[in-house]
């Protein structure tokens, strides 16, 4: 496994947010890198001669002369290649223009570091790298970090080949066909505005009088019920609860006791799950009474400042919202990281219509709901089901979702796989001074 530095320790010092950033990003990609993916496959890249490779960097140097000419302050390089190409860019930085070099194959970079390339990755400057298999964490991690396509300026590396060009291609389409979005401010910031917020607040109705329903699909031996039923704000409708059993009477009394900490009403059907994931949440969707509906699982949890923002949310124009969740690996300070492991993007808060359903057995999707789709970049989920639920049912329960998907060793149970402080990813929602969210470019 190839060494990689610890990144310092870094308080998020405003006035230096260019610094800060690229803390973050330096200690995301170090936790990333070291991991090797069992049968993790690198394609072949296009040798470039010691002529050719001088063209490209000097096709590349006056592209990033032109991006300081348009005013762009990010340039984003797709691909890291052998590493070369981004060597001598960073010698050759113009002013005021930062390189980030994505790279969606942590492989391909370790190649190049044990080669003695991308050593300046090690070093402060305006040079970041940011790599990881999942499309998603990449999008997310750039535009937290301030990046978007008016100010970036994007390039393909020239030695890419293949499905890696076009994959490379494809996320630049998102990256471009993103919007950056504004909520409505949080109540910290208010109150720091002065009570002029709080009335403008009333008058554009973002209040929590919209009919939002809580969905859950729970087994009712999940740890923490009380504590899942106690985080729900008394302005929700209801709450619609069905459980994994046959009958209401095999429901535990333990757990319709737990029902007594939520402060709205809570309707409940008991129904088999039946290893069938997306027929659980059909039924909760079949028995709302509301439009609007959230879902959470017994092990997830929203944050008071979270919960506030969902009304605003829903009054937006967008007919339903993503979160990253944020799933505890070894204590409450640490998230699993890299590898689609984070942001896990999750479609939780969303408007039915006539044809919503949930298709899958297994790690199921919502189609056809009623409008655009949203990610937030200010709000997540968090998720405990590895520290609240014993590793011996938790890995049967594991097992139980191969079967029910017709895989085989799908699911892993691992101590090894990346992990980050939850400080990491808290500190880059705290750079935005208000709720925001990505408008995207994904049919419904």
């Amino acid at each position: 496994m190839m060494p990689v530095p610890p990144a310092q320790p870094v308080q998020p010092v405003l006035h230096d947010v260019a610094r800060l950033v690229r803390d973050q990003l330096h200690r995301y990609s170090a936790a990333v890198l070291p991991f090797r993916l069992d049968g993790d496959h690198v394609p072949p890249l296009v040798h470039a001669g010691t002529d050719e490779a001088a063209r490209h960097v000097g096709q590349l140097s006056q592209a990033l002369k032109a991006a300081q000419r348009a005013g762009r302050e990010h340039f984003l390089l797709l691909g890291a290649g052998d590493g070369r190409l981004s060597d001598a860019l960073v010698t050759a930085l113009p002013e005021q223009v930062t390189l980030t070099v994505l790279e969606p194959h942590p492989a391909r970079v370790r190649s190049a570091m044990e080669a003695g390339r991308m050593q300046w990755w090690r070093e402060s400057g305006r040079h970041r790298l940011v790599t990881d298999t999942s499309s998603w964490a990449l999008l997310l991690l750039l535009v937290q970090a301030g990046m978007t396509p008016a100010n970036t300026t994007m390039m393909l590396h020239p030695q890419l080949t293949g499905k890696e060009r076009a994959w490379c291609r494809d996320w630049q389409r998102l990256f471009a066909g993103v919007k950056e979005t504004a909520g409505w401010q949080d109540s910290e910031h208010d109150s720091q505005q002065g009570s002029q917020h709080a009335g403008q607040r009333k008058e554009a109705g973002l209040r929590p009088d919209a009919p939002l329903a809580l969905g859950l699909i729970a087994h009712p031996d999940e740890p923490n019920l009380a504590g899942f039923f106690a985080q729900i704000p008394d302005w929700l409708h209801e709450v619609v609860v069905v459980w994994d059993a046959a009958e209401m009477h095999a429901v535990p009394q333990a757990a319709r006791v737990a029902l007594s900490a939520c402060a709205v009403p809570v309707r409940e059907f008991a129904r088999p799950l039946g290893g069938n994931f997306a027929a659980q949440r059909n039924a909760v969707l079949d028995a709302c009474s509301t439009e609007w509906i959230f879902f959470l699982d017994g092990d997830e949890r929203l944050s008071a400042k979270g919960w506030s923002a969902l009304p605003a949310l829903m009054q937006s124009g967008v007919g339903g919202f993503a979160f990253p969740r944020w799933t505890r690996m070894g204590s409450e300070a640490e998230c699993r990281a890299g590898f689609g492991l984070w942001p896990d993007v999750q479609l939780r808060l969303f408007r039915k219509g006539k044809e919503t359903r949930f298709e899958r057995n297994v790690h199921e999707v919502v189609r056809n709901v009623c409008g655009s789709l949203g990610l937030a970049l200010t709000i997540h989920i968090d998720h405990y089901s590895h520290l609240w639920k014993d590793m011996d049912i938790l890995a049967q329960k594991l097992r139980a979702f191969d079967e029910a998907a017709g895989r085989n060793a799908m699911h892993r149970l691992s101590e090894e796989y990346p992990a980050v402080p939850c400080e990491l990813f808290g500190v880059l929602e705290g750079l935005f001074k208000e709720d925001r969210f990505l408008l995207l470019p994904v049919a419904t």
